[in-house]
């Protein structure tokens, strides 16, 4: 999602829901906050999560979309998810791997299980725009397989079949971009980079030319971030 908001968990007969209350990211949330002009985001994340869950795609089960009218053109917007007990997403991993704590699998595991779902999702056709650790969860282990992931977190995200061409480096562009500006970034070195493309693309040389159009497009893309967040810091704003 844009903007990282209150998380809650409720208790519910059928089990228990995650409940997530939108929250605009950016420059925008100084100014709307948590106010958005209708139901469509909430209503859409639900489609997309149900559709592509029903084709395979390994994501949050959808329960519940609360839209509250506050006013006109003012709604407050939140989707219930199955809450997965015990589950952790990578960029907590991330953050205890920094403090020298032990994982659930090692690194290069959790590094290859990543770019095995990010695939799958990108020839499912889907564009996520806000891929990063936080949004990508490790369910508890089972039967010691490998690792299982779940991907979260499908806001303002769609799907286009046949799969349409630049999603790939600029979601990995999105993903190195936040890696590179995040403490918890500094724990995925060299080897998980690699775990993670040659899981993403097995060939050599069609993994080559993604990460040099991945590199082209952090460079295309610097000047402005460094505009972004100068903006953000003159309007107090606090990076989440």
């Amino acid at each position: 999602m844009g903007g990282r908001a209150q998380v809650r968990v409720l208790d519910h007969p059928r089990g228990a829901i995650l409940l997530r209350t939108y929250q605009r990211g950016g420059l925008l949330r100084g100014l709307r906050g948590d106010r958005f002009p209708g139901p469509e985001r909430a209503l859409e994340e639900a489609r997309l999560l149900a559709e592509l869950r029903e084709a395979g795609l390994p994501v949050v089960e959808p329960l519940s979309v609360r839209a509250t009218r506050r006013g006109e053109g003012d709604w407050g917007l939140e989707l219930g998810t199955r809450y997965e007990e015990g589950a952790e997403d990578l960029r907590s991993l991330l953050a205890r791997a920094r403090r020298g704590e032990a994982l659930p699998y090692p690194p290069e595991a959790l590094a290859r299980a990543a770019g095995q779902l990010v695939r799958k999702a990108h020839d499912m056709g889907l564009d996520h725009v806000d891929l990063q650790p936080a949004n990508l969860l490790l369910l508890p282990p089972g039967d010691g397989s490998a690792p299982r992931l779940l991907l979260l977190d499908l806001d303002r995200c769609v799907r286009s079949l046949p799969p349409r061409g630049g999603v790939p480096e600029r979601n990995l562009a999105r993903l190195e971009r936040w890696l590179a500006g995040r403490e918890e970034g500094r724990a995925v070195g060299q080897r998980e980079r690699a775990a993670f493309l040659r899981a993403y693309e097995p060939d050599r040389m069609l993994r080559r030319a993604l990460a040099a159009a991945v590199h082209t497009r952090l460079r295309s893309r610097r000047r402005f971030q460094v505009l972004g967040r100068g903006l953000e810091r003159l309007l107090g704003l606090r990076r989440l």
